[in-house]
């Protein structure tokens, strides 16, 4: 809960070893306090991916993993 309301005034910060490049070279992750999926815009500027909040997700073939 307190990850929810810290996430409304503050914003969010991604779990780093699940980030994700996609091949079009954004950033997709989950935000370590409330959960919800992000998408980076800018250095240190992640913001809520609202297209996999509602289930539509990426299609596979964009989605490159970096190990």
């Amino acid at each position: 809960m307190f990850g929810f309301i810290r996430c409304l005034f503050m914003p969010h910060d991604p779990l780093r070893r699940r980030v994700k490049k996609l091949i079009s070279g954004s950033y997709i992750g989950y935000c370590s306090h409330c959960g919800a999926p992000i998408l980076r815009k800018e250095r240190d500027h992640w913001v809520r991916d609202w297209k996999r909040s509602f289930g539509r997700s990426y299609p596979a073939n964009q989605i490159e993993i970096k190990d």
